[in-house]
């Protein structure tokens, strides 16, 4: 059993927000006549945290510390437009994790607001987050770990903690996920639990992950075995978990989004989905914020299925990735293939329509009831019949002559 996913830290791992950090530290003790090395505070920040480093520089230049929260307020609240960069390598991690069929989950004490934000103007991807609003301890205590691994269906041995300080992995430890520390600075000392792996780059962790499973030639579009034990135990884990999804009061709808945090590889706010609900894995779905998706929708997912925001699945919509060789002999053999699927934001497919691998519709697109999509179709379209055809534009889309 190898590493799929991954348990991220956020500042400093996973987002540079140090560089920005230790230069409003000292620009704060520069304007009270104080002079602090900038190497000091970036060690500092780095071993201890942000907030013992501002008490600590306070205290020794009697500095009143709210002047330092009061500037890290200020920069805080400058990132909404003006966002500090992605760790190198972070994008290349994140996208090695879903190439091995797992989820990446940030674990941080910043507010739920902020992070997101924070995630939003980077860009990254992730599919999940544990924050200090969740109501659990701050690190090293382990419950907020131990709410990842519940909230996103994660099995600790196939996870990894990746942290910038001790902290970050000792709680992960204690939930019986091992770390890697990310240490980008030489000579800076961390106290980490035994065991614990370091790297210097975050393009390292690409390495560590399982990438030569049948899980991940499955995902890759390269012929796999349906047979190899991981992926049987998945589809076995994926269809409990439809089943419980079945069995929910349907007026408990908070329910029904922890169920399906732990079953899917990805979901934003979603406005419904309507069950029964049948998948391959679930893990390699992502559905994006206000979707809805009515009975009886069918998500076979041995590749990639992302939908975008505002999408419409009406009742006995198929998404369908899989496919199998064409020649008899091969076919007999037991080997299969996936294509991914891509419907873009605010499309409508209507009631039975079915979806093939390899496919993506273009924005604001609808297909009729019963279409069979088999090629790409455009955005601001109208697509019907079998296989589907565009037949006009769709109202508001550019040449439609609506005003």
């Amino acid at each position: 059993m190898g590493i799929r996913h991954l348990i991220w830290d956020m500042g400093g791992t996973l987002i540079d927000t140090y560089p920005a950090v230790d230069r409003m530290i000292v620009a704060v003790a520069e304007r009270h006549g104080a002079r602090v090395e900038p190497d000091e505070v970036a060690r500092a920040t780095r071993t201890t945290s942000i907030a013992d480093t501002m008490t600590a520089i306070a205290a020794r230049h009697g500095i009143e510390r709210d002047e330092f929260d009061r500037a890290y307020d200020e920069l805080r609240a400058s990132w909404r437009d003006d966002a500090p960069p992605a760790m190198a390598g972070a994008r290349e991690a994140i996208a090695a994790v879903r190439a091995a069929g797992g989820k990446s989950i940030v674990v941080t004490h910043r507010d739920r607001a902020s992070a997101e934000t924070l995630l939003a103007a980077t860009g990254l991807e992730v599919d999940g987050l544990i924050s200090v609003d969740d109501g659990h301890p701050r690190k090293p205590d382990p419950g907020m770990f131990r709410l990842a691994l519940e909230r996103y269906d994660l099995d600790p041995a196939e996870s990894l903690a990746v942290g910038d300080r001790g902290i970050d992995l000792a709680g992960a430890a204690r939930a019986g996920v091992a770390g890697v520390l990310f240490a980008p600075i030489d000579g800076v000392e961390q106290e980490v639990p035994d065991g614990t792996a370091r790297i210097a780059r975050l393009a390292e962790l690409v390495g560590m992950l399982d990438t030569g499973s049948e899980r991940a030639r499955m995902l890759a579009g390269a012929l796999y075995s349906p047979d190899d034990p991981a992926l049987a135990a998945d589809r076995v884990r994926a269809r409990r978990l439809a089943r419980a999804y079945d069995d929910i009061d349907p007026g408990d709808e908070e329910a029904r989004r922890e169920l399906l945090r732990r079953l899917l590889g990805g979901l934003g706010d979603i406005d419904g989905i309507e069950p029964p609900l049948r998948v391959d894995y679930g893990t390699n779905i992502r559905i994006g914020d206000g979707v809805f998706m009515n009975f009886g929708c069918v998500l076979l997912d041995v590749a990639p299925i992302t939908i975008g925001d505002r999408v419409l699945l009406g009742p006995g919509v198929q998404l369908c990735t899989p496919g199998h060789p064409l020649d008899a002999a091969s076919r007999a053999g037991g080997l299969e293939f996936g294509r991914p699927i891509v419907i873009g934001d605010d499309v409508w497919l209507g009631a039975g329509a079915i979806v093939l691998g390899g496919v993506t519709i273009g924005a604001g697109t609808v297909v009729g009831a019963g279409a069979v999509v088999t090629r790409d179709l455009p955005a601001g379209a109208i697509a019907v019949g079998n296989p589907a055809r565009v037949v006009r534009d769709a109202p508001g889309a550019p040449g439609d002559g609506a005003d």
